[in-house]
């Protein structure tokens, strides 16, 4: 059972290595005594952002349970260390994501200042992050990240022509 796991973990990675988002993903295996597995991976993108993951399994019967798991998706830092960039010019600074794109809002979409395309993406990509990292239902499909990341440089580039 966990080896048919492990084999549809490999073809998910392998169909994001063949995406030409990828600058490179890799996976790796073990099975360990009392039917219980651990794998490694992580995906790099052509933006430098990634995301790391980790599982620890337990078969038990039928049932595959994850004692363990870990998903770690960093292409929005992009976009939050942006938008913490333009905080900084207006001598602001807030520590938690939440705090960010509130003042983001408030001082730059509400305003005029930027558009308000930008509050949008930047909510979306908080959306994806969160629902990525905390929800296991939830799947970023590969054309979702794309999008992802093309929303990720298009805020990277507006917060870049406001600063200048």
């Amino acid at each position: 059972m966990i080896q048919a796991y492990f084999d549809q973990i490999k073809a998910i990675v392998d169909q994001y290595a063949a995406a030409l988002f990828v600058l490179d993903a890799n996976v790796s295996f073990e099975m360990r005594p009392g039917e219980q597995g651990y794998l490694v991976g992580s995906i790099t993108f052509l933006d430098g952002s990634a995301l790391h993951f980790r599982e620890y399994l337990d078969a038990v019967g039928m049932k595959l349970n994850k004692l363990m798991h870990t998903y770690h998706y960093q292409m929005q830092a992009i976009s939050f260390y942006a938008a913490n960039a333009l905080l900084s010019a207006k001598q602001l600074s807030r520590g938690k994501h939440s705090g960010v794109i509130a003042a983001f809002r408030q001082y730059f979409v509400k305003p005029g200042s930027i558009e308000a395309q930008y509050s949008r993406i930047y909510g979306q990509l908080m959306d994806d992050r969160h629902g990525a990292d905390y929800d296991l239902e939830t799947d970023i499909e590969p054309e979702q990240g794309a999008v992802d990341v093309e929303y990720a440089h298009q805020f990277v580039r507006r917060a870049r022509q406001y600063l200048q």
